[in-house]
């Protein structure tokens, strides 16, 4: 049983600690990434352009388009069952 409350260690975040003093946000972060302010999502409300070079389409999954997300999942799927 707690018997104190104690807010998230990140910056800005006023929740309640989980784990390691972050909440579970954060913490859900910390253990995919090793880092809690790591945040994947675009917040500036423009789509983020496919990395592959020369390919101006916005972005889906992993940084790519989706027609290049695609074929990453087929050489990725082939690999696996290979």
């Amino acid at each position: 049983m707690r018997t104190k409350e104690i807010a998230c260690i990140v910056d800005g975040c006023g929740r309640m600690s989980r784990s390691r003093g972050l909440c579970n946000t954060h913490y859900q972060r910390w253990l995919r990434h090793k880092d809690p302010s790591v945040s994947l999502i675009n917040r500036s409300g423009t789509k983020a352009e496919c990395i592959m070079t020369g390919c101006h389409s916005p972005s889906q999954a992993r940084g790519l388009c989706k027609t290049h997300y695609a074929n990453y999942r087929r050489k990725w799927v082939q690999a696996t069952h290979a």
